[in-house]
Order: C-alpha cells, then structure tokens, then sequence
C-alpha cells in the first residue's frame, strides 16, 4: 500500500503499488492508541488527536503493516516485504500528489466553513447553482450538465430527492463538511444521475471543537462537536444552529431594492460510530436530523413576500465490514428521508410532500492474484413519496454489478465494468472502460469510456393534471455516453500539472414544453454534447508558507436539436487559491472567474429571444489568528466575500448578496 498524504497532512489516501486505492484498512495513531479507516475510495483522515510528531501504523490484512511519520514532509518511498504472497507489499508515500484515476481531493481552507460554495468552485468542471441566498434551493452540476446528473453523498448515503431529483444542498449544516472529494466516472456503482460525476463529503471530525461566528445580514452560526477514540471505537456527536436575516441588497433595472422574506434557520445534529474488532470486522453507524425554517422570496418576475418553507432530513446509515485475505465483504443498509411543507404561497396552493429513500447494498471485493481484482454488487432501492399534489408513488430499483481489474503488466492497467438495473419491468443496462498507462517519467495517462443514464423523478411523471400542465408517465430514461482522457504529471520541485479532455453526449433529455394541445407537459426531446477541457496545477512552495492552485476549464456545449449552447452555461472559468502562512497568522484567498453565460427569456412582446449573463469575478478572502499559547487551539477568522462587489447571480430572476463579512472563533480540543 502507499500513503499519500495532502497538504495540510489531516487526511489522504491508502493505494497498492499497482495503483488501486486499498479500502478498510487501519490507520493507527501507535501514542494515542486512536485510529481511522480508509473508505471504499481508499481515503482516509488521520487518527483523533494526531501530532506531527506522532508514528501512524498502517495494516490490513494481507499486507505488511508499515510506520510513517507525518512531519516527514518531503516525497519518500519504502518497499515492505510481503506477509501474504498473494497480495501486495506496502508502500510509503508522502507528499506525492494523488493522481490515482478518478478521484479528486479538495483542499479545505479555514474559511470553507463560512460558505459552501467556496470548496465547491475548486472542483474541475462545477458550476454551484444558487436561487438567492442561504434559504434559495442550491445545486451543483459538472461539467455543463445538469444538476440531476451530478450525485452527491454525506458519509456513502445518496441525498438525492427523489421528487425532483435534486440533491439541495441549503439543507446540509455546514459543519459536516469536513473532508470533499469528487469521483468522476462513478456511473457503475452508483447508477441513475450519477454519469457527471458524484461529490462525497466526509464529515468525520479531525478534533473536538466549538465554533461561534456572525455577519452581514443577520448571519449568525454556532456548532460543537464532540469526538471521542479509543483502541477499537471511534464516536463522534455534532450539535449546530445556523440563521440569517437574509433580506440584503441587490440592484434591479439601475435601482437598488431589498430581498425581504429570504430570512432562514437551520438546526442540526449528528452522530457517528466506528468499532473495529480483531476478527478483522468493522461496524459503522452515522445518523443526521436536519430541521428548516425559511421565507421563499421567489423570483424578481413573481416575487412571494409571504410564503414559507418549513422540511426536515433524516439520514441513517449502517454499515459491516468483513476483510478477507483477499478481500472482503460488505453489507450496507442506509435511508434518506424529508418532509417538506410550503404555507402562504402567493402563487399556487399550499402543499405537503414526504419523500423517503431506502436501500441495501451488498458488495464483495475478491483478489485471487496480485493483477486480478473482482469487485462485485447487489443493491435494492424503494423510494416513495406521500404528497399533496403528486398522491402516493412508489418505485423499487434492482441492480448488480461488477468490475474487474486486469494489469498485465506493471504499468499497464484495464478496469472494464457492467451494471444491471431492473426498474418497474425494464432493463437498463451501463458499461465503461478504463485503460491506464503509467509511466514513472512521462506521468500517468488513462482513457474513460461509457455510459450511463437517469430515471425520470416523481415531479416528472405524476405531477397533476390541469388546464396548463401535467406529468408524462410515459418518460423513458435519459442517456448519457462519455469519453475521458487525461494525463497527470507530478515533477521533480513538486509541481503537479493535469490536463483532462471530456466528451459527453446525451439523449432522451426531459424538457418541459408544451404538447399540441399548448400543455406544458415533460416530454424526452433533448440531445445535447458537452466538450470540456480542464488545466490545473499546484505548484510546489516558491515562497516558504505559500501554496497555489489553480485551474481553467473550457466548455462547448450544443444543443443538437436547435444548434444552439446550453443555457447558464460559461464556455470560461477559471478558479485560484493562494495560502500564506506567517508566524501565527495564516491568509487565504480565492477568486472565481465566471464567463459570459446565454439563455432564453421573453421580451415585452412575448417572444423567446437570446439574452446573456455578463461575466463576474468572485473573490473571497479570510484572515486566521492562531493563539499559540493555546497550543493552537484558539483560533478567530474574518472572512470577506465577494470583495468586489460583483452580481453573482446564477439565475437572472434570482439576485443573490453582494459584498459580505463575517467573523468567527473556534476552539479545537
């Protein structure tokens, strides 16, 4: 196995020196006794309470156990000897970039915890979409896609909600973003919208802590948790409130108003269980309880002072972990549930909708030699929704799946894959093919292709009939196929450069448009293709205490039917992040570039006519006082967002703040 750690050595990555991530292996802190295991990815976040100084064991079985150091800063390799022939000796990397395929680590800064957009524009491809303010409905989409075909996951468990297909991330506290990381061809684990890409965010806690912080337009945030580690049980509970005011300014038509009814709460808390017995078995167990108050302010075209939005989350998890010595075994159940009500609407009638998501997951890993890998699955899934405009719906997903991992020889790698989903009496089948070459001086190369598809939501098919709308029971499943390339290089001084070039087309999109009889119903029309090319780097420390990144992503998006680019869609973006530490003193800061974006719109004659979004630059920037004679545990932020002040509104109708300030404490112990 390889360790690798990031850069700011709190979290990383286990691997087999033939480049495959090595999941549930022991991260042991050998001082304190505390630990952590590395998930199906391979990743991994140190052991509670781990100082620089501190040795970390790693084991699993079937391998050597290795010993690292994470002061130890510069690039350094060891070769273990093998305890079981069949698998493969350790290896100890540190400081080496990842570039293992498909997967991207994001960094998170001190002032990530102020914003969830901020860590969000550091991922290759994003666009994080925002209807106004905390309390706006807030997405993410890759690529130029759309955002049903993004999938995001909080500790494995899919948040999709299925009424809309959506995953909301205004109901996700802040504080259970401890670590972010994006697998970018996930479409045979994880099935329908899944095909650009699925984020996952971690939230186990690296310290205890408490955390208090204000700002700009009433925002006020407070949070605690609480981690406990001993030889064989991690436990961790999180308890946080969050609200804000909410109605700022914003400029209209060269008049400035007032965004009012946009004031939101969020209460939250949250636990988490690890026990890690000797007969190599792990349990796991997290649960989250989610509770909102909101105004929905609407849009500026048809504004609504006076409705309210009041819904819930609940997440549980269970998971068991049988390792093997070529292997291992695990069985996952997990549920995703929310109840929504919508009170006062201005436009409409007050509705009610709960929707809930089961499943269960079986999954088995199998090496029989050290180039041949099987990684196998069977899953159920039993989604439902109860709601005052749809009824009562059900649906039942089966799937299998399997994957294998070929090497024949040692730079050389192909991970073929086939899913099987099984949806009220149709079959959907998913395939992709994976090709690495991995060359010690020229850096890695590998080549994606595939498929991939997504389920029309509940909204879609059932939404009721009346004289201006209804759903198409009838939608079949949108259809997606892709080919990546890319190659990752990682110099000598430390400079670490990737280049990726994605292509996707897809057919059967669902637009909502109206029949011949002028009902607006969802209808399968839409094929579009998405080309994108993505440069990034980090480069090595030119300057002692600064670190860089940046990226740039071109886009050409088409839509094939009428020949035109995908509406809110910037064919330029460029994000950079610079970190500075002096003394007790640490700077951040970050800027996101957003091109020229076109969409559709009526104009005073009711004609659809072309209109365009003008480019903005958002830049954030936080400050970070460490207290030394706390033995940095205290620490105070200011964090300054969109600095200049620049209209960042994703959609035209939805204005969000402008410049903004908060400041905050924590206290990690």
């Amino acid at each position: 196995m390889s360790l690798v750690f990031s850069k700011e050595i709190n979290s990383g990555y286990v691997f087999s020196n033939y480049g495959e991530p090595v999941p549930f292996a022991s991260v042991v802190n050998i001082r304190t006794k505390s630990w952590s295991i590395t998930d199906e990815s391979g990743f991994y976040q140190l052991p509670l309470g781990t100082l620089p100084t501190d040795s970390l064991k790693i084991s699993k079985i079937g391998f050597s156990s290795s010993f690292h150091l994470p002061q130890e800063q510069k690039h350094r390799k060891i070769v273990l000897s093998q305890e079981v022939i069949v698998l493969d000796p350790i290896t100890i990397v540190g400081e080496k970039p990842i570039t293992t395929r498909n997967l991207d680590k994001v960094t998170l800064l001190e002032m990530d915890g102020f914003s969830r957009a901020n860590a969000l524009d550091r991922i290759p491809g994003t666009l994080v979409r925002s209807a106004g303010g905390l309390p706006g409905i807030t997405t993410v989409s890759m690529d130029g896609g759309q955002a049903v075909h993004t999938k995001i996951t909080l500790d494995g468990i899919d948040l999709t909600n299925v009424q809309n297909g959506l995953t909301d991330l205004s109901d996700l506290p802040l504080a259970l973003m401890q670590n972010l990381y994006l697998s970018r061809s996930p479409n045979i684990s994880y099935g329908s919208g899944s095909f650009d890409g699925v984020i996952h965010i971690r939230s186990l806690l690296k310290k205890s802590y408490i955390h208090l912080s204000g700002g700009s337009f009433g925002y006020q945030n407070g949070s605690g948790g609480y981690s406990l580690a001993t030889s064989n049980t991690n436990l961790q509970l999180q308890i946080g409130k969050t609200s804000s005011k909410g109605n700022y300014p914003f400029s209209s038509a060269d008049q400035t108003q007032i965004r009012s009814n946009n004031d939101y709460e969020q209460r939250f808390m949250s636990g988490l269980y690890q026990r890690h017995n000797h007969n190599n078995r792990i349990y796991k167990a997290n649960v989250l309880f989610v509770d909102h108050d909101r105004g929905v302010a609407g849009g500026l075209s048809y504004p609504s002072p006076n409705a309210r939005r009041k819904n819930n989350l609940i997440v549980t998890g269970l998971e068991f972990i049988q390792i093997m010595e070529k292997g291992h075994l695990r069985l996952e159940v997990n549920q995703r549930s929310s109840d929504e009500e919508f009170n006062n609407v201005d436009i409409g009638t007050d509705s009610h909708h709960k929707v809930g998501s089961s499943g269960i997951k079986v999954h088995g890993l199998f090496q029989p030699t050290r180039k041949i890998k099987l990684n196998g699955f069977s899953t159920a899934k039993f989604q439902s929704i109860e709601s005052s405009d749809i009824g009562k719906r059900e649906r039942t997903i089966m799937a299998i799946g399997l994957q294998t991992f070929f090497q024949p020889i040692d730079f050389v790698s192909v991970k073929p894959g086939f899913r099987s989903d099984i949806v009220d009496r149709t079959y959907i089948t998913t395939s992709d093919l994976e090709a690495t070459l991995d060359f010690e001086n020229l850096g890695k190369f590998s080549a994606i292709s595939g498929t991939g598809f997504y389920l029309p939501s509940f909204n879609d098919l059932y939404w009721p009939s009346d004289p201006y709308s209804k759903g198409n029971p009838s939608l079949k499943s949108e259809t997606s196929n892709f080919h990546i390339l890319n190659w990752n290089k990682t110099f000598a001084q430390g400079l670490n450069f990737v280049i990726e070039y994605r292509n996707k087309r897809s057919h059967n999109l669902i637009v909502w448009s109206p029949d011949e009889n002028y009902i607006w119903k969802p209808q399968n029309l839409d094929r579009t293709e998405r080309k994108n090319l993505i440069v990034s780097t980090n480069l090595p420390e030119i300057i002692s205490g600064m670190t860089f990144s940046g990226m740039l992503t071109r886009t050409k998006t088409k839509n094939l039917n009428s020949g035109k680019t995908l509406q809110y869609v910037p064919e330029i973006s460029a994000t950079g992040m610079v970190r500075y530490t002096i003394n007790d003193i640490q700077f951040e800061l970050q800027s996101k570039y957003v091109g020229e974006r076109t969409y559709q719109a009526y104009n005073e004659n009711f004609e659809l006519v072309d209109k365009a979004l003008n480019p903005f630059q958002n830049v954030t920037a936080g400050v970070h006082f460490i207290f030394p004679a706390f033995k940095e545990s205290l620490r105070f932020h200011i964090i300054a967002e969109n600095l200049l002040n620049e209209n960042t509104a994703f959609y035209p109708d939805y204005p969000g703040s402008g410049q903004a300030v908060k400041t905050g404490m924590t206290i990690k112990f």
